[in-house]
């Protein structure tokens, strides 16, 4: 990740991850100055101390939050591969990849919290019949944080 100046030069850069796929996808400064980054990584070394618990073809979700000198002030490990399926679909989806107790709700392009659910183990069956064709987003909150947002599409 660079930070650049008025006029496109290098302030500094950081890089984080290992020696697999390791790739930042969003980033923002806060009004602190300091930075947020949210990616994936599918590495098991350097920066990425453990990954994936042993299952092959998933990747880490990953948020770094920065300061403003680019050392890394806290390391927060995301959801290990959440996956929604059938996507598209028409009648219900599947989310696999939870945790007990993990809120999911389903909220529409502006926002709006359509389903909100509980689980009760580490894959859940939604029924989205009643919801209009479209795109929309599967949120995930951990003990109160939002840790995943997936897009699914309704038929």
């Amino acid at each position: 990740m660079p930070k650049l100046n008025t006029s496109g030069s290098i302030v500094w850069q950081k890089t984080l991850g290992g020696d697999s796929l390791d790739i930042a996808y969003s980033g923002k400064q806060l009004q602190d100055g300091s930075y947020v980054v949210c990616g994936f990584s599918a590495s098991n070394n350097k920066d990425v101390a453990f990954n994936n618990g042993g299952i092959s073809g998933t990747n880490d979700i990953w948020l770094y939050k920065l300061s403003s000198s680019t050392s890394i002030q806290k390391t927060v490990e995301l959801i290990r591969g959440a996956t929604i399926y059938p996507n598209p679909s028409d009648a219900i989806i599947n989310v696999k990849g939870l945790e007990p107790y993990d809120c999911i709700m389903i909220c529409n392009s502006i926002g709006e919290m359509l389903v909100k659910e509980i689980v009760t183990d580490e894959s859940v069956t939604i029924n989205i019949q009643g919801l209009v064709s479209g795109v929309y987003n599967l949120v995930i909150n951990r003990k109160g944080e939002m840790v995943e947002t997936v897009k699914f599409s309704k038929r």
